[in-house]
């Protein structure tokens, strides 16, 4: 998403705490659609419903494509990583409202979950926060700290505070490195090789 009148873009990374932002900043900052490329509406102000409608459309856009948008050039940007090992198993138990204990039986669901795992949406974070192989966001929050990382960005941006809602949220109910089997953890490390590269988060988790 973006906001016109702050000329900002937050790149919504998938996982990364992006429903509780994006739905702070939608209620807080209405959206100027008038700006806002292959929206139209009827010429009323869109209500919050199509404002979240909208957001959804463009929605995890990786920054190297936003960033060719005409109407954002020169806008400051930033999005969040989160720790691969952690965000792997969110992605597993998305949806659930509290996660299964960790088993063998859950382990090896959670490497089949793995290994079979195509979708866009579950790229690295650099995927989303890089172009030409390169990290093309101002800044990056973490998950990790994500209450104090936003207020920082929200500093930066000179936009006020917010109050972050929990949304989305994956509730685990031991240490995400007990669902792992070595193969899992491998996979992950494959899979996501450019965030411990460029966020420096430990392969050792």
């Amino acid at each position: 998403m973006y906001n016109v009148k702050h000329r900002f873009i937050f790149v919504e990374v998938p996982r990364t705490g992006t429903t509780s932002i994006g739905t702070a900043l939608t209620e807080k900052l209405p959206f100027d659609y008038s700006e806002a490329p292959y929206y139209r509406h009827n010429g009323d102000h869109p209500d919050l419903h199509e404002q979240n409608r909208y957001r959804k459309m463009i929605r995890h856009t990786p920054i190297s494509a936003m960033r060719h948008w005409p109407q954002v050039q020169g806008y400051r940007s930033f999005g969040f990583c989160r720790n691969p090992f952690a965000r792997a198993l969110s992605w597993f138990v998305h949806g659930q409202l509290q996660a299964p204990l960790p088993s063998a039986e859950i382990r090896e669901a959670f490497t089949a979950h793995l290994s079979h795992l195509r979708a866009k949406h579950a790229y690295p974070s650099f995927y989303f926060l890089s172009d030409d192989g390169k990290l093309a966001v101002d800044r990056v929050g973490r998950f990790e700290r994500l209450h104090e990382d936003f207020a920082e960005i929200c500093t930066w941006l000179d936009i006020g505070e917010f109050q972050l809602r929990h949304l989305n949220n994956s509730k685990f109910p031991a240490h995400y490195s007990e669902y792992y089997t070595p193969a899992a953890r491998d996979l992950v490390l494959r899979q996501a090789a450019t965030d411990f590269e460029h966020f420096g988060y430990s392969t050792q988790d």
